[in-house]
């Protein structure tokens, strides 16, 4: 979920868990989604709901012995321009997780922007001409 608006906000368009197979072809994987028109989006992985997905492997980038990956599980979150959009977005957002009976909540404090002439200065935006 947003953390908060900055500027305009945008609307959350809802979010999924997208799932990679271990042998999937670089050819043939989707990749970033980015700014892809449509929720969800067309791509060649499976959409699962997020509440009750279980994630079984472990991500282990920072070790180059670690044994090749399995299936990966990537968090796809949807947002969109409302009527009427100036400019602006979210300063972050968050997201709540249970591992056994604990429950965790995690803030990712990148924002997420769409340009206009209301967007905030701090963004990538730049000035209009």
């Amino acid at each position: 979920m947003p953390v908060a608006a900055d500027g305009h906000s945008l609307e959350f368009l809802g979010a999924f868990v997208r799932v990679i197979p271990a042998d999937t072809l670089a050819g043939t994987y989707t990749g970033g989604i980015a700014s892809a028109r449509g929720f969800p989006p067309k791509v060649t992985e499976s959409h699962h709901p997020v509440a009750g997905f279980t994630v079984t492997r472990l991500c282990e980038y920072s070790d180059p012995n670690a044994p090749q990956p399995g299936a990966m599980a990537e968090l796809d979150v949807g947002a969109g321009k409302p009527a009427h959009f100036t400019g602006g977005g979210w300063t972050g957002f968050t997201v709540t997780y249970r591992v056994g009976s604990t429950e965790y909540v995690v803030t990712w404090d990148t924002g997420l922007y769409a340009c206009g002439p209301g967007t905030p200065a701090l963004t990538s935006c730049g000035t209009p001409d």
